[in-house]
């Protein structure tokens, strides 16, 4: 999923927000030297975080954040993984965390009560795609 040219069906899907701040961006690069951050960083350059809309009855709003903000990635990572992992999102239940945790692109969901990683994307646009067409079950 390219975020310079999000096609409809997308825009009904999800909300893009203002770019993270250069400052914001080298603390994600120097906080994990040996996690694949590139992608996350080339979104977060273009919008600091991804949001997944909600849409009932016209109304619309954002009711989770599918790709965090820098300022959350830095907080949930160093909080929960020790800067061991990059926290790039979460689907909004049971603590379920997005990460990359290697220096490699893929995307795992981390369960908190299991203590454990299960693959679910080979990188945030792949994740994504899966999570814009329900293919995702957590």
């Amino acid at each position: 999923m390219n975020i310079d040219n999000l096609t409809s069906l997308e825009l009904e899907k999800f909300e893009l927000f203002k770019p993270a701040s250069c400052g914001q961006i080298r603390l994600i690069e120097t906080s994990f030297p040996n996690i694949y951050v590139n992608e996350y960083i080339e979104i977060i350059r273009k919008s600091n975080g991804i949001g997944e809309i909600y849409s009932n009855e016209g109304e619309r709003f954002v009711h989770n954040t599918i790709i965090c903000s820098a300022e959350d990635a830095i907080d949930y990572s160093k909080e929960e993984f020790s800067n061991k992992c990059l926290v790039v999102g979460w689907p909004g239940t049971d603590g379920i965390k997005f990460v990359v945790n290697s220096n490699l692109p893929s995307i795992f969901a981390y369960y908190p009560i299991d203590d454990a990683f299960v693959k679910i994307a080979d990188n945030i646009s792949d994740l994504l795609g899966k999570w814009g067409s329900n293919e995702i079950q957590l």
